[in-house]
Parts: structure tokens; C-alpha cells; sequence
């Protein structure tokens, strides 16, 4: 099950707006918008040059024939690597709409723009084929839970991650919520 199946599933009266064009109708409560990286599993995702491939670590290898892969940029900055992406958030506010963002990626990705621009954000990793659970939990009928086992950066300059220096950490190492 996909996310956007998920919500449907839950709110059939849902639209699906890829590029959130339906926003300028101005008929919507709230938007989830599902941004991130393309689906990988054991790869590198998005981010690599023509000759290096950046590794979620940070570091880079070089590693022949990875460039042949099209990547979307050679950054863990996201609105770098997708611009496409900020600029439906800010559309679809623009328009006076609330917007959930959920990030869909397999490491921490610096989304301090996304972030800001978004009523609620939601780091969803990659639910595979778990896009139920998601749904679930944005629409209350579960908890959210979890904290982070690492530090989530700052800045794309502050990787690879090596700790939790709050000076280089947007999230610190723990971050999370915890139900009683």
C-alpha cells in the first residue's frame, strides 16, 4: 500500500494533486504533501556525482559507473537536490492551506526550508509498502512514536555525523515522542 492508497483508504473524498495545483481552488482544510527522496533499498539514493556517490554517511567513494544512475544532485540539502518540492509547499501555503509535509528518505536529509514552510512535518523513512501506517498515524488513528538514534544535521557541511553537537544538530540524538 502506497501513502497516497493509505489516505485514500481513510479520507476517500481525498485528492491527489502531484504538483498541488488543486491548492488554488482554496476548497481544502489541509494538504499532505509527500516529499523526498526517489524509493531505493541498499543504494545511494538521489545524491551523486558523475564520479563520487554520497554515501549516507556523508563521505564520498568512488565508485565506477555509479554516475550512470541519474541522480538529482550531488547534496544532502534537499530543496537543492528537489526544489520541485519546496516550491509545492510554499504554492499550496500561498494559498492559505495548512500543509503536513511527510519526507520520505532513508537517511537524515537537511530540510530546514521544508521544515520552516510547513505547519507539521513528519519524517516517515521508507515505509516500502507500509503506506497504511503512515495514514494511520496522520490521521490519529494510531500514535506516532519513536526517537532518533542519531543526530539529524543542521547543515549538508555538517556531515558525516559524528555525535551530538547541538551547535551542528537541527535534532539531537534521542529526538522523538514518547506516549504514556
Amino acid at each position: 500500500t502506497s501513502i497516497w492508497e493509505g489516505i485514500e483508504a481513510i479520507a476517500p473524498g481525498a485528492v491527489l494533486s502531484p504538483d498541488g495545483s488543486a491548492a488554488d481552488t482554496g476548497e481544502f482544510d489541509v494538504a499532505i504533501l509527500v516529499i523526498g527522496e526517489r524509493p531505493y533499498a541498499e543504494g545511494m539514493g538521489d545524491v551523486r556525482t558523475s564520479q563520487f556517490v554520497a554515501r549516507g554517511s556523508g563521505l564520498a567513494q568512488n565508485i565506477p559507473g555509479a554516475g550512470k544512475l541519474a541522480p538529482y544532485g550531488a547534496t544532502l540539502e534537499h530543496r537543492v537536490s528537489h526544489p520541485e518540492d519546496l516550491a509545492t509547499i510554499e504554492r499550496v501555503r500561498a494559498a492559505g492551506i495548512p500543509v503536513i509535509t511527510v519526507l520520505v528518505s532513508g537517511r537524515p536529509l537537511v530540510v530546514n526550508a521544508e521544515l520552516d514552510a510547513s505547519t507539521a512535518f513528519v519524517a516517515a523513512w521508507l515505509p516500502g509498502s507500509e503506506g497504511q501506517g503512515v495514514a494511520d498515524v496522520l490521521f490519529g488513528d494510531h500514535d506516532f512514536q519513536g526517537r532518533l538514534s542519531f543526530s539529524w544535521p543542521h547543515r549538508d557541511e555538517d556531515l558525516p555525523n559524528r555525535g551530538d553537537d547541538p551547535d551542528v544538530s537541527l535534532f539531537p540524538y534521542g529526538y522523538g515522542l514518547t506516549y504514556r
